[in-house]
């Protein structure tokens, strides 16, 4: 399966976000570990009548689905244990990897049709000197004299959530540039929220190993 350079840890910050909105939000048990989280930072399996699963990334598939932990250990037991070995899982995971990928890249696209991304350092600043506080992503083959201009921003503003991953030329593309873009920031915190719970079931995906 192709990996996507692992999110660069958010920090407390992201972490602190994040648990808040599991306060607000409903909650579903993981069928292989049984803990319980809010169910955006799970992944849901539905079956078809043949016995068939496909992971519903949306959470809108007809039919009664099962909620798991977003990552390759946990879909695979899952998997292996509904359907031994007969069960094509590698498929299954290769399918989960792109879309996770494709749901945070498709959510850069939103921000950017509802004119609530900034696009490239100098403009992600400009928005947060103004007062913004947008949840940043950052390009994972960013160079270095960017990395450390958006290092001086977040010891200014050590509240900013900053995400890495992926590379230039996927975040140009999503947010519509002509060229590659290194750094974005998603302003309006309803789009910030989708987004974030996308990052983070990414980061559990392709972070926890194989």
């Amino acid at each position: 399966m192709g990996r996507g350079s692992c999110a660069k840890g958010p920090g407390s910050r992201a972490e602190a976000v994040a648990t808040e909105e599991e306060e607000e939000t409903t909650l579903r048990q993981c069928a292989v570990t049984r803990t319980r989280q809010a169910k955006e930072r799970l992944l849901r399996l539905v079956s078809n009548p043949q016995g068939q699963w496909t992971v519903d990334l949306a959470g809108r598939l007809p039919g009664r689905g099962v909620h798991v932990q977003p990552d390759p250990q946990s879909i695979r037991r899952f998997l292996q244990r509904r359907g031994g070995a007969s069960v094509a899982v590698e498929p299954l995971l290769e399918q989960t990897g792109q879309g996770l990928t494709g749901r945070v890249l498709d959510g850069l696209g939103l921000a950017r049709r509802a004119a609530s991304l900034r696009r490239g350092l100098r403009d992600v600043t400009e928005g947060v000197e103004s007062g913004e506080r947008p949840l940043i992503v950052l390009a994972a083959d960013t160079a270095v004299h960017t990395r450390q201009k958006l290092d001086q921003l977040r010891h200014r503003f050590p509240a900013l959530e900053v995400w890495e991953l992926l590379d230039r030329e996927r975040l140009g593309l999503a947010c519509g540039n002509n060229g590659p873009v290194a750094v974005l920031g998603v302003t309006e915190p309803r789009m910030a929220k989708r987004v974030r719970h996308d990052l983070l079931r990414w980061r559990d995906f392709f972070s926890s190993g194989q």
